[in-house]
């Protein structure tokens, strides 16, 4: 009897070891399960609290770039602004031209020359007295002065055939003669101005109108 017991505590030691085992591995299971459980818990809220900072970062940025581009806007209205005044003040302020200068002509200096001529001093006229003068430089050509009794004084931008005396000379010359900036004798002194013809009626044509 004495071994069917130790047999029978044996089965029973054999069937209650497998028992405490099974139970020792589902309360290991049970903690595992909890532990993952947990542990996918935290990798949860590890996630979600990352995309939140995720979510601010990106909304803090968005506003800079609104403001960047804000900036940039405003720069380009005032670039165009600039841009745009630029030609209301070159239209505001046009520039002056300067006027052209004037240049002599041949009638210019025939109208120099009657003033001088009916200046003339006639008295001593006696007889006709014809000068052809030539022009050389700005203007090119030649007019006369005709003396005739009693006082007649013809100036003509002509050239006058046979005539008493002949006188040639730049347009500046001659215009400073007419003018009287210079004299006549000294002019044709210094070689400014050539005399060819009769002296005499070149004495009395000088000393009438010069």
């Amino acid at each position: 009897m004495a071994s069917i017991n130790k047999n029978a505590d044996m089965k029973i030691g054999n069937v209650s070891a497998p028992a405490a085992s099974n139970s020792v591995s589902g309360a290991v299971l049970a903690e595992t399960k909890t532990a993952e459980k947990g542990t996918a818990k935290k990798t949860a809220e590890i996630k979600t609290a990352a995309a939140k900072t995720t979510d601010k970062k990106a909304a803090a940025k968005k506003p800079v770039k609104k403001a960047a581009a804000s900036s940039a806007a405003s720069k380009k209205t005032t670039a165009k602004s600039s841009v745009k005044a630029a030609p209301e003040a070159e239209k505001k302020t046009p520039a002056k031209k300067a006027p052209k200068a004037k240049g002599i002509t041949m009638n210019d200096v025939v109208t120099m020359a009657r003033t001088k001529a009916n200046a003339a001093n006639t008295t001593k006229i006696t007889k006709k007295i014809a000068a052809t003068i030539n022009l050389t430089g700005t203007v090119q050509g030649d007019f006369y002065i005709l003396l005739d009794t009693p006082g007649i004084i013809s100036v003509e931008p002509y050239k006058y055939d046979d005539a008493d005396i002949a006188l040639w000379g730049t347009t500046d010359d001659i215009t400073a003669v007419l003018t009287n900036k210079i004299k006549l004798i000294d002019a044709i002194s210094s070689g400014k101005i050539g005399l060819w013809g009769n002296a005499e009626k070149a004495v009395i044509f000088v000393d009438a109108i010069f």
